[in-house]
């Protein structure tokens, strides 16, 4: 990533003679719209906001480890999951032991954008043959090299398993996943693994099948994914994040777009998201820097967007005193070198509720 920052920075001093295309709400020749009361908030207070966001959407399962030699249950929206294969610190579950698991299904814009848990994807350098090579950190996390973009998803999940007390390294787990959660069943779906990096940013990566760490498949009968994902050797202190997604195949001339927001925010204290119309899942522009003629904008790294592509642009933060969310969508179509330009008076506040039933709405 700090790679693709300075290239990032380096590039974006040369482009002085290029013209930049704005979106925006302005009218400069209409009446001034009202003074609005906003206060920007810390970085601690928006990433204590996230938290909780996210706190939010835990389902805890407290259970005991049944005759099979696992455990059951059925998520709030309908995920079917069996967990067996129970091991913590090389001893084995024995039927009657405790388990604490927490869980987390995430499949739409508004709570994704509010948590900062957008479906963003590693685009692996492959071969001649397609092939890719990953790496695996001592917890067994994978990784590889390639652009970050986004990926369409069925569902982004997270667990965490303990066994009397002790962290799960060992497990198999088994989920069914209702297609009708997101857009119906569709071809294509990889499994990926979740990393999350030292700014609490996301990043998928394709998880090879011949890494027997997993696989997925289509059963069109009941209309659900399957997904089944494995763990062995003393694998991380939490099982982590993982996703039913495919790469966005979208085609034409790519781009790179600029937003700028009100002064005063940046990457620590607001985000900037990107939803493509018609498809679920949200990509995240996360580098902010000092353009040599825009000033301070959000923007990606590869230039990844086609233009042409119709979406939304989502600004989010938050009001310290009210506590409310402050945030701002605008409908663009891409063109190239565009730049979005967020005004203050463009911000509106709402609850959490309410940010999140408009831009699932959209």
């Amino acid at each position: 990533m700090k790679k693709g920052m300075k290239f990032i920075a380096t590039w974006a001093m040369l482009v002085g003679g290029l013209v930049f295309v704005a979106c925006s709400s302005d009218d400069t020749s209409g009446p001034i719209p009202p003074q609005k009361e906003f206060k920007i908030p810390t970085a601690s207070v928006f990433t204590n906001f996230r938290k909780e966001v996210l706190e939010g959407e835990k389902q805890y399962i407290q259970t005991k480890i049944d005759e099979t030699g696992g455990f059951s249950f059925t998520s709030q929206k309908g995920v079917k999951v069996q967990v067996g294969n129970l091991a913590a610190l090389g001893e084995w579950g024995i039927e009657g032991d405790e388990i604490d698991c927490t869980f987390i299904e995430l499949y739409e814009k508004g709570i994704m954008a509010l948590a900062n848990r957008p479906t963003m994807g590693i685009y692996p350098d492959r071969d001649e043959n397609g092939y890719f090579e990953i790496t695996k950190d001592e917890y067994g996390r994978i990784a590889t090299t390639g652009g970050r973009g986004f990926i369409i998803t069925g569902g982004e999940f997270y667990f965490d398993i303990k066994l009397n007390g002790k962290q799960v390294t060992n497990y198999s787990i088994d989920m069914q996943v209702p297609g009708k959660n997101t857009r119906g069943l569709q071809e294509d779906m990889l499994l990926w693994q979740g990393n999350i990096n030292e700014k609490d940013d996301l990043t998928f990566t394709e998880i090879p099948i011949q890494t027997e760490m997993g696989f997925l498949y289509n059963d069109q009968e009941t209309e659900n994914y399957v997904m089944l994902l494995n763990g062995w050797n003393d694998l991380p202190s939490e099982i982590g994040w993982s996703n039913i997604d495919k790469y966005a195949e979208f085609e034409g001339e790519k781009t790179q777009f600029f937003v700028r927001v009100p002064e005063g925010y940046n990457y620590e204290n607001s985000a900037i998201y990107f939803g493509v119309k018609g498809e679920e899942g949200l990509a995240h522009l996360d580098v902010f820097l000092k353009h040599l003629e825009l000033g301070f904008v959000f923007t990606e790294h590869y230039g990844w967007v086609p233009v042409g592509l119709e979406g939304y642009v989502f600004f989010i933060s938050i009001d310290p005193d009210t506590k409310k969310i402050v945030y701002s969508v605008k409908e663009i179509k891409v063109v190239k070198n565009q730049l979005v330009e967020i005004k203050f008076h463009d911000l509106q506040t709402g609850t959490k509720e309410e940010v999140i039933s408009i831009l699932n709405g959209l």
